[in-house]
């Protein structure tokens, strides 16, 4: 068999990541072309993985993980191999991440910045930019997660969440309450840490969300023919109207290390349930006060850094 055909028949018989990532993965298995697994030297991956995944650490790390799938049953030796040269690869990667969380820690600006400009947005009236940035201030939100719909009908969306229905998330302004609930099913992690369900009683955000104008059962985000964006575009929605463009990791990062400062770990512990991650990957990849380069304890699967927004095939 091929490599594409192993991630094929991997990704067929995986029913916990979703049919974009099973696309990506797919994707990159075609990097490897169509040789037969077997007949694929330890060299020509490595040359393959050089040409076509490119030199910094995260990308080869995808490619590893599709050879290391492909290689688990047929070619034991090639895939200890393979694991060494994973273990290497993390650990550049994470003396990347410091680095640059040292340059992040002189430049990045403060958590009182951030509400100061979010409420600069509420008195100039901007929607859609105070929507986008209090969701990423409050629940440290990832792009995907805001890829919703807009559900007018209580009895509509009381079935959403209690038979977890469609493949979409869903935002419902509740009537009675006064209060704005989301419902988020599809987001990188959702497969370890199930579905969120979130109540947004800012009266702002409110007002600023009606002013939005959605209509029922009509996408958050549309094109200007009035259909749902591409995943890309909605990337780039959100990195223009984040604060100063800073992009929702780099708020998170702010956010973690106010918390950090001011020793609130209940707040912090909250925003592990509503962004949908573990303590131990916040303290890992978005704490930017983490510079030094001494050893540490191997941490958990990484969560954040696996093939397609989700956890790598194991």
């Amino acid at each position: 068999m091929t490599t594409t055909e192993i991630i094929t028949k991997y990704c067929e018989d995986k029913d916990d990541i979703t049919d974009e990532t099973k696309a990506t993965y797919i994707k990159q298995a075609d990097k490897f072309g169509g040789k037969l697994i077997n007949k694929m030297s330890y060299n020509y991956m490595m040359k393959k993985l050089n040409e076509e995944f490119g030199a910094s650490p995260s990308s080869q790390l995808q490619g590893v993980h599709i050879l290391m799938v492909a290689t688990k049953e047929n070619k034991p030796r090639v895939f200890e191999k393979l694991q060494k040269l994973k273990n290497e690869l993390k650990k550049s990667k994470d003396d990347g991440v410091k680095e640059k969380n040292e340059k992040k820690l002189n430049t990045l600006p403060s958590y009182e910045y951030l509400l100061e400009k979010l409420d600069e947005i509420d008195q100039k009236g901007l929607a859609l930019a105070y929507f986008i940035n209090f969701i990423m201030i409050n629940y440290g939100f990832r792009n995907q997660d805001f890829d919703m719909i807009y559900i007018k009908s209580k009895k509509e969306f009381d079935a959403i969440k209690k038979e977890k229905l469609g493949q979409n998330n869903y935002i419902y302004h509740n009537q009675q309450t006064k209060q704005i609930e989301l419902f988020i099913q599809v987001y990188k992690t959702a497969s370890t840490y199930g579905a969120k369900h979130i109540i947004i009683k800012d009266e702002p955000f409110i007002r600023h969300f009606k002013n939005l104008k959605i209509e029922n059962n009509h996408p958050v985000f549309i094109t200007k023919d009035g259909t749902k964006v591409s995943p890309s575009y909605l990337s780039d929605i959100l990195y223009n109207y984040s604060i100063d463009k800073l992009r929702e990791a780099n708020i998170f990062k702010i956010i973690v290390k106010h918390l950090i400062d001011t020793k609130d770990f209940t707040k912090l512990d909250q925003y592990v349930k509503t962004r949908g991650t573990s303590m131990a990957e916040i303290m890992k990849s978005y704490n930017i006060q983490r510079v030094d380069k001494k050893p540490e304890p191997e941490p958990e699967p990484d969560e954040e850094g696996g093939m397609g927004g989700e956890n790598p095939p194991k």
